[in-house]
């Protein structure tokens, strides 16, 4: 039981810090084409974490895999890698990071970008597909599905983008690297 309360101080600190309200102020002149913005997203994750928290203290739907402490433990470790992959990617992008879609000031292609072009996205992935491991709960598996389609979708629509507004240079950027996984997708 321990195991899970030191899951839940990391996840309270981390959701802490990943809702800063001063990161959704910025407002995109692209409304068009920002229907999922990034705060959306990042509300999603919130709920995946409310949701797997609620069910494992509600123990709404249980799960018991005989090695719960160790998938608690991979849980942790894949939703503090999660973050951290996307702390570096925001660090990287620097004043070009915005929740919405918006113009950018500079082609990012080198450190964490230099081989996948949504790290960021990944991270969000890695830490909302953690949550559910961490406190063992199915339902949090199925609300994980609504970040990854919107990531999906919101990795779509910045792609668009950048080819409409960036032009050649994003597009041979784009031929050279990965959307999420390196070597894989």
């Amino acid at each position: 039981m321990m195991i899970f309360y030191i899951a839940l101080v990391v996840f309270a600190i981390i959701s802490l810090i990943e809702l800063n309200p001063n990161r959704f102020k910025k407002a995109s002149p692209y409304k068009k084409t920002d229907k999922f913005s990034g705060g959306f997203i990042t509300l999603a994750s919130a709920f995946v974490g409310l949701l797997s928290i609620v069910d494992k203290i509600f123990n709404l739907f249980p799960i018991n895999t005989g090695a719960n402490d160790l998938v608690i433990i991979f849980g942790l470790v894949l939703f503090i890698s999660g973050f951290f992959i996307r702390y570096l990617a925001i660090k990287e992008l620097g004043t070009n990071f915005n929740y919405a879609i918006a113009p950018i000031r500079e082609l990012k292609t080198k450190g964490i970008y230099k081989k996948i072009r949504h790290p960021s996205y990944l991270g969000t992935i890695l830490y909302s597909v953690g949550v559910p491991f961490m406190f063992l709960s199915k339902l949090g598996f199925f609300a994980t599905l609504i970040v990854i389609i919107s990531i999906l979708y919101r990795i779509k629509l910045e792609e668009l983008f950048l080819e409409r507004t960036v032009g050649n240079s994003y597009l041979n950027y784009k031929n050279k690297t990965y959307k999420l996984i390196p070597h894989v997708y």
